[in-house]
């Protein structure tokens, strides 16, 4: 294997097996984050690799060159009378040469990455695009006018370029993670053994079992999500586990954002039984543990790992938490009156269960708790006869006196 980038450190092992963890991890980062980037006009292409940053700062960025070809082709000429259009064919075919040239090299070289950037003045950077495959012409990410040469200096310029390219691929990656998470959430009811959970409770005892496939952890400043977001990572990390980070940019984003902060789509479904906090028979990960006890999460968190929708105080002490005849009612009622506000069930649906999460929040006074609802609600179109209806519902159910 020939890295397309230069190795930072060698390394001398001597044992039983090769260790190919180095290739592994150079293989994921070129499908992660290596964009292939191209710049060309008539005299020249420059190729080469940049590997973004995952906190997305352009800093320093630099493109790693890794080929440079030249070209001569010959200037278009008005003159020639009767074979001014030899020369202009003889021109087009030696274009035509050329690009075809840089093409073998991308589709050599560009094999893994995530994505393709095209850039240079004039109209050959588009020509280079129709000249590629149609499977490569789909990964090109961005066409880009460079008012310079597409030599070495132009090739640098383009690292801008490539990092906003990145930022905007990570949030579709990131709004396809809670898309997928909000559609395991609203089919949860229909399944005895989820593939999503939600709290630090739950997602721990997931990423102890190995179960998480990808974790999702909002950045907005939650007591689970943003203050302890470097240990989410290496808990991640531990257990093999992909983190995507969840901006409040969109319906469901804002709504992961408010109602969950922690969350994770599984590998395969869960018994509930092993996600509860003090199971007995969760499996034991040795890196999960140290990096928990270094830095516990939620130790002050008294909610449980997932709460009854709506549910009441009571002096009951009964760990049940199967929702009441009430509760079911009220729930039923907030999905069907914002699916027909909305309409959109499966955002009306995810909307709802945001919307319990929040009322559901003992640490609040139940005023706050509908003033917070209300303003979420509000900020996603939801009319002023909905949000006072629904003040009356909460009213009743939790023996409120609004004036």
């Amino acid at each position: 294997m020939h890295p397309v980038q230069p190795l930072l450190h060698k390394t001398l092992l001597c044992g039983e097996r090769f260790d190919v963890s180095a290739v592994k991890e150079a293989l994921k980062v070129i499908r992660e984050l290596t964009y292939g980037v191209v710049v060309v006009d008539g005299d020249e292409a420059t190729l080469g690799t940049m590997r973004v940053s995952v906190e997305g700062s352009s800093r320093g960025a630099k493109v790693f060159q890794f080929a440079h070809l030249s070209t001569n082709i010959a200037s278009r000429t008005r003159r020639g009378g009767s074979s001014a259009m030899r020369y202009s064919r003889n021109r087009d075919a030696e274009e035509l040469a050329f690009l075809r040239k840089v093409v073998a090299v991308m589709s050599e070289s560009f094999g893994g990455v995530r994505g393709i950037l095209v850039g240079g003045r004039a109209d050959m950077k588009h020509k280079l695009k129709a000249e590629l495959t149609i499977s490569m012409r789909d990964r090109v990410a961005r066409v880009v006018d460079l008012p310079c040469h597409a030599n070495p200096d132009g090739l640098q310029k383009m690292a801008s370029h490539v990092q906003q390219v990145a930022v905007s691929d990570q949030e579709l990656e990131g709004e396809a993670a809670v898309v997928r998470f909000m559609e395991l959430i609203a089919q949860t009811d229909t399944h005895e053994a989820p593939l999503v959970c939600y709290g630090e409770l739950e997602t721990k005892a997931a990423l102890q079992l190995g179960a998480v496939q990808t974790l999702l952890v909002s950045v907005t400043p939650t007591e689970s999500s943003c203050k302890n977001k470097n240990l989410w990572g290496e808990l991640a990390s531990a257990s093999s586990a992909s983190l995507v980070e969840v901006h409040p940019k969109s319906c469901v984003g804002t709504n992961f954002c408010k109602g969950f902060g922690i969350g994770a789509c599984l590998r395969y479904s869960v018994d509930r039984a092993l996600l509860e906090p003090d199971a007995s028979n969760l499996a034991s990960s040795s890196k999960v543990q140290n990096a928990f006890a270094q830095n516990e999460l939620g130790a002050d968190t008294t909610m449980s790992a997932r709460p009854a929708p709506f549910a009441q105080d009571s002096d009951n002490e009964s760990n049940t938490t199967a929702p009441s005849e009430a509760d079911t009612l009220l729930h039923k009622w907030l999905a069907d009156v914002l699916s027909a506000s909305l309409s959109d069930t499966v955002a009306a649906d995810c909307l709802a269960i945001g919307t319990e999460l929040v009322l559901f929040d003992e640490t609040l006074p139940v005023e706050e708790r509908l003033e917070n609802a209300s303003e979420m609600l509000r900020g996603e179109g939801v009319s002023e006869d909905v949000l006072n209806e629904l003040a009356f519902h909460v009213n009743d159910h939790f023996g409120m006196d609004l004036q």
